[in-house]
């Protein structure tokens, strides 16, 4: 009996370290997200970015990806890059 409850102790403690782990990723890439939306809030709307387009780059104005990734419905699955 002894020996079953320390089995679950060890499994719990396990998955309690695996849930931890999770976590701090998630917040690592929370602060990311952040780090990253504060700086694109920085730009001008004039400025010229560069948008990747299969193996080559393409320059837009920065307004043009605003627009693109304030469109609703647009998920993680995508590229993040306006079809040009």
């Amino acid at each position: 009996m002894l020996a079953d409850i320390e089995a679950k102790a060890v499994t719990s403690a396990q998955a309690l370290q695996q849930v931890n782990a999770q976590m701090a990723a998630a917040e690592r890439e929370k602060r990311m997200l952040q780090l990253t939306q504060t700086e694109l809030n920085s730009y001008k709307n004039d400025t010229n970015v560069y948008v990747g387009v299969g193996k080559m780059y393409v320059i837009v104005g920065f307004s043009l990806i605003q627009v693109y990734e304030r469109r609703p419905g647009r998920g993680k699955e995508e590229s993040g890059q306006p079809n040009q």
